[in-house]
């Protein structure tokens, strides 16, 4: 016959007892399949934990029983702890598993049979005393133990909610079953034994093991404190002057009595003497090479069953490292605190780890803040909070962010300041293990120094202001008398015949012109040192530019007998970027000295002039001045560019000048991004001006109106100046012109000039007389001085445009005549609704290109 498998037999199993189908001797054949079937499935089983549920499961699917609970006995041999739960699957609440159960020897039905180890088969509960009713009452129960001999390894219980559900024959069953639970178990625990006799000794092997590579070392002693073992540790050998073999054998009293301090010995064998515990008992031994060693013992009494001392059992540790290394930090801790500098140290996780006396003190009112182990943003938060940050600008919140933002992400150094404790300097340093180190220094000293150096910067500063003022008062004083100078002597070198008269009339105008040079040379010099100068960039067509400055000054070098020329290379495009009135100036000043320091003969040499231009090898615009004058000794030409400083000490007396031309022009040429240099020759001098290109067009073909080198010698020189009679022809139609002007010496001046032009002026004193005038009156032009009293100039100004807009007056030109010759006060002219602006003392030339504009209907700057 083919053998039958477990599931096989299941199907038939269910309700075996109870199948009126079947004779008793076919349910006991078919019982019997099912236990062999069991028998051997269960023998494969690996656990017990497993074996519980399978037997659970088998008598209820296979034996039919109603439900099935198997207990395992507990250590303790006192109670029975529920391990399997399984109920019949036709009722759903007992397929359910029951939480764990403990139940005691002798409690209930289940307790009583573990306890005496007889199976019992009830068939009235509610008739039993010993029944505790369940959450699902039952009336039979059927509870069988798993012995072995006389040990009760568990129970075997099934209950039914039927009475008299039972039999004997259920009781035999289930009898069979415990048996065979029983031999499976007594086998899974041999094996068990065996498994941890081989453990044990894997332990003993793993224990040596370790104790001979270990850095502590085992010990052992006997009743009289002999060592009986000592494990063969790395801790001992030739470099600690200990060994292991040379210890055994040995009394622990001899061993600590040479080695130990006598306070230590005294206490180490009292508590031998008592039989006492002993912990990290130090003691020091001197290695072969004499350094020190040292070494901790611990030990533990050792007693028998019946309480008698049987020795000491412990371990040792080579401790000289840590204590070298705590006697080290201990020396650098002591270090910090001698420190008059506050230091902090922060762990990885950003809590303090050490702070020095001079932090603790730094703190000293408020310790709770810098306590060991509290994070940066605790500690700031603090601090905030007892009122300690006085130097935070916005919100508190706002100021811990960003700190403890800084603080994680160190980058130099910052400031701070404490209330009553003054400024501090903090300098921050991670290390490579993650922690951070907070240095704080002292900068009172530094921060007075510092306020006295901002109230020095704001006292010369100040100064540079009232120089500044100072200067500009200056000028307004000198140029409004100087206008009526050179406005009188330009008209009266036109009413004057005799050559003589003349002579000495344009001896006036030239110094006049020196003077007002003198004048704008120490602006300009008083603007760079403030810092004040502005350079402005706008369109420049920089060949004509160059043409017009030599037809300018080719009369002077005429009248000395010098040739001029200019040379302009190709390749320059002919509009670039520039601050033409500022290029004006620098090359006007050194073709002033050019012509200045050239003789017209020297050493049978023609005196000469040549402006040369071109571009650098580096793309940069370069203009060359050129003479062969008198030349600059080396020992000069190293302060040739220092204000006013000239190359030789007798320059001044010889050709005057203030010397401030080239230190002016050097500055101008840097603010313009470029530069001024002096190139050494064996004859004259040579000054090189550098800037930067950059071209407004890409045509750079040569101008055809200027050959490439310009003799200016032989251009024909200026007409001489004729009385009045042959004056300058009257414009086509004559403007009406209102004067305002509180100097009656420069109305006078400017009321004959504009005569001299063929006009005629309506005149007045002061801004509110020339108002009232304006309003009664239709005027094309207006020329007003800005510094007044009653009504400055900005004020008329400000006043007729408001009335022209109200109105709507057909608007005049308003032109500003003052003696402040800066930059701003243009502007502020302007500001005011000024169409222009000329600078005292005001030319016949300016003047008139003025009136022309106004004639022409067309606004002019000069």
């Amino acid at each position: 016959m083919g053998q039958r498998t477990a599931s096989d037999d299941a199907g038939g199993a269910e309700g075996l007892a109870n199948d009126p189908s079947l004779t008793p001797e076919e349910i006991d054949h078919k019982a019997l399949r099912v236990l062999n079937s069991f028998a051997i499935e269960l023998m494969k089983i690996p656990s017990k934990a497993e074996l519980a549920w399978y037997v659970a499961r088998e008598v209820v699917a296979r034996l039919g029983f109603s439900d099935c609970v198997v207990y395992y006995t507990q250590p303790d041999g006192k109670n029975l702890r529920q391990m399997a739960a399984l109920g019949d699957v036709k009722n759903p609440r007992l397929t359910e598993i029951i939480n764990p159960l403990i139940i005691p020897f002798g409690r209930g039905v289940t307790g009583s049979v573990a306890q005496t180890g007889e199976a019992e088969l009830i068939n009235d509960l509610l008739a039993d005393p010993r029944y505790i009713p369940d959450v699902i009452p039952a009336r039979s129960e059927i509870c069988v133990p798993i012995k072995i001999g006389d040990r009760v390894l568990g129970v075997i219980d099934s209950e039914d909610s039927a009475r008299d559900h039972y039999s004997d024959w259920h009781l035999e069953q289930l009898e069979t079953v415990a048996a065979m639970m029983a031999a499976r178990i007594n086998l899974l625990e041999k094996d068990r034994s065996r498994e941890l006799a081989q453990q044990l000794r894997h332990s003993e092997s793993r224990f040596r093991d370790f104790t001979e590579t270990a850095t502590d070392w085992v010990w052992e002693t006997d009743a009289d404190h002999t060592f009986r073992f000592v494990s063969g540790s790395l801790a001992l050998g030739a470099n600690t002057g200990l060994n292991a073999s040379e210890l055994l054998g040995q009394n622990c009293r001899v061993l600590g009595a040479k080695r130990m301090h006598r306070d230590r010995e005294a206490d180490l064998l009292h508590q031998l003497e008592t039989h006492e515990d002993f912990k990290q008992i130090r003691y020091s031994l001197t290695q072969p090479d004499g350094s020190p060693r040292i070494m901790r013992i611990s030990g533990k009494p050792l007693f028998d069953s019946k309480g008698a001392f049987k020795g000491y059992r412990g371990t040792g540790v080579d401790v000289t490292e840590q204590e070298l290394t705590h006697e080290r930090l201990t020396t650098l801790y002591r270090v910090f605190d001698s420190l008059p500098e506050p230091i902090a140290v922060f762990d990885n996780n950003d809590c303090i780890s050490f702070t020095n006396v001079a932090f603790k003190e730094m703190h000293a009112e408020a310790p709770h803040t810098i306590r060991h182990g509290i994070p940066f943003h605790d500690h700031v938060r603090a601090l905030a909070n007892c009122g300690y940050i006085t130097d935070v600008e916005g919100d508190l919140n706002d100021w811990v962010t960003e700190t403890v933002e800084r603080h994680r992400n160190p980058d130099g150094i910052f400031e701070f300041h404490r209330e009553g404790q003054g400024w501090f300097q903090a300098n921050e340093k991670k290390l490579p293990n993650g922690y951070q180190v907070l240095l704080l220094t002292r900068i009172d000293g530094l921060k007075e120094v510092e306020r006295d150096l901002i109230a020095a910067r704001e006292a010369a500063d100040a100064a540079n202001v009232a120089k500044s003022e100072f200067l500009a008062n200056m000028s307004h004083e000198i140029r409004t008398p100087m206008n009526g100078i050179i406005g009188l002597t330009e008209l009266l070198r036109r009413h004057l015949s005799e050559p003589e008269l003349v002579h000495k009339a344009e001896t006036i105008a030239q110094s006049g012109n020196a003077l007002l040079r003198i004048i704008d040379d120490i602006l300009d010099f008083s603007k760079i040192e403030a810092r004040m100068l502005d350079i402005e960039w706008h369109p420049c067509r920089f060949a004509p530019t160059l043409r017009q400055l030599a037809e300018v000054y080719h009369p002077l070098a005429s009248d000395k007998g010098l040739s001029l020329s200019l040379d302009v290379a190709p390749g320059i495009a002919p509009v670039v970027s520039l601050d033409e009135g500022r290029l004006r100036q620098i090359l006007s000043n050194l073709l002033s000295n050019a012509i200045k320091f050239t003789p017209s003969e020297s050493a049978g040499r023609r005196g000469a002039i040549q402006i040369s231009a071109s571009r650098n090898a580096d793309g940069q615009l370069q203009v060359d001045v050129i003479d062969n004058g008198i030349g600059i000794s080396p020992e000069a030409a190293a302060k040739v560019f220092d204000p006013f400083s000239q190359a030789e000490s007798n320059t001044t007396r010889r050709f005057g000048g203030t010397g401030l031309g080239l230190s002016i022009s050097r500055n101008l040429a840097e603010l313009m991004g470029g530069g001024l240099t002096h190139i050494p020759r064996d004859i004259g001098s040579q000054f090189r001006v550098v800037l930067p290109y950059e071209p407004l067009s890409d045509d750079t073909a040569p101008d055809p109106t200027l050959p490439e080198i310009t003799q200016f010698s032989a251009l024909p020189t200026a007409e001489p100046l004729t009385p009045k009679a042959n004056a300058d022809t009257p414009p086509a139609g004559e403007a009406r012109i209102l004067v305002v002007e509180d100097n009656q010496i420069n109305l006078m001046v400017i009321s004959k000039q504009l005569e001299t032009l063929g006009h005629s002026a309506i005149l007045a004193s002061d801004g509110k007389r020339g108002l009232e005038l304006w309003q009664a009156g239709q005027f094309d032009l207006v020329l007003t001085d800005c510094h007044m009293p009653e009504m400055d100039g900005y004020d008329l100004s400000r006043e007729i445009r408001r009335i022209e807009q109200e109105t709507g007056r057909e608007p005049c030109q308003i032109i500003a005549i003052t003696a402040n010759a800066l930059k701003s006060e243009e502007s502020k002219c302007l500001d005011a609704g000024m169409d222009s602006f000329l600078a005292k003392p005001v030319r016949l030339n300016q003047l008139r290109d003025v009136l022309h504009s106004c004639t022409n209907g067309e606004a002019s700057e000069n």
